[in-house]
Formats: structure tokens, C-alpha cells, sequence
């Protein structure tokens, strides 16, 4: 596998864990009370944490493959999983405005010039 492939999946990853990082965040938040068993909605928060470690882990290994201001720009991505995610799991209310501003990110990272991809 070539580096430009490597830190590309290493980029992706960082990503995914990262959105569902948050997810489970949320989750975890949502169901948090003062009753005996609330200690369970904290596992959820615990586990997000852990996930959004590992999501940090799979960042650090992509800047080893990839130009930082080329990576970078990519995690603007995330903004997009998460309303998406958000708007499906939790019901959230997602307007005009947010799309607007969904479409302006995807538009900015495509932008991203392809000859400044991996390091020399």
C-alpha cells in the first residue's frame, strides 16, 4: 500500500471515530439523571472518550503520511457526518442555514489542491 493510500485511510479513520466519538458523547448525555443506575449513561460518555482516543490515535498516524494543511481541511468533513447523524439519530432540527453551510465545507475541501497531497 502506498503512503498517499496509508495516510489517506489513517485520515478517514481519524474522521469516522471522531464523528461517532460524538455520537456516543451525545448518547451518553442524553440519558444522564440522577437515578441509581445513571452510572450506565456514563459507560456511554466513557466509551465515547475512548473512541474519540482512538480517532486521535489514527490522526496522529495520518500526519506521519500526509501534509498538515492538506489532512487538515479533511476533518471539516466531520462537520457534514454529524449533522447528517444528528438529523437522523437524534432528531435534531437541521434548517437552511446549516445545509448552507454543509455544502460551503464540502465545497472548501474540495477545493484542497491535489499537488500538495503527501510529503516529499
Amino acid at each position: 500500500m502506498s503512503r498517499e493510500v496509508l495516510g489517506h485511510t489513517f485520515l478517514g479513520a481519524s474522521v469516522l471515530f471522531g464523528v461517532g466519538a460524538h455520537l456516543l458523547l451525545k448518547f451518553g448525555m442524553m440519558h444522564v439523571s440522577a437515578r441509581p443506575d445513571a452510572w450506565l449513561s456514563y459507560l456511554w460518555v466513557a466509551f465515547g472518550l475512548v473512541v474519540y482516543s482512538v480517532g486521535t490515535g489514527f490522526w496522529i498516524l495520518c500526519l506521519g503520511f500526509l501534509d498538515l494543511s492538506y489532512a487538515y481541511p479533511f476533518t471539516g468533513l466531520s462537520y457534514v457526518l454529524v449533522l447528517a447523524a444528528s438529523w437522523l439519530l437524534f432528531s435534531d432540527s437541521v434548517g437552511a442555514a446549516r445545509i448552507a453551510g454543509v455544502f460551503l465545507i464540502c465545497a472548501g475541501v474540495a477545493l484542497i489542491p491535489a499537488n500538495s497531497r503527501s510529503k516529499s
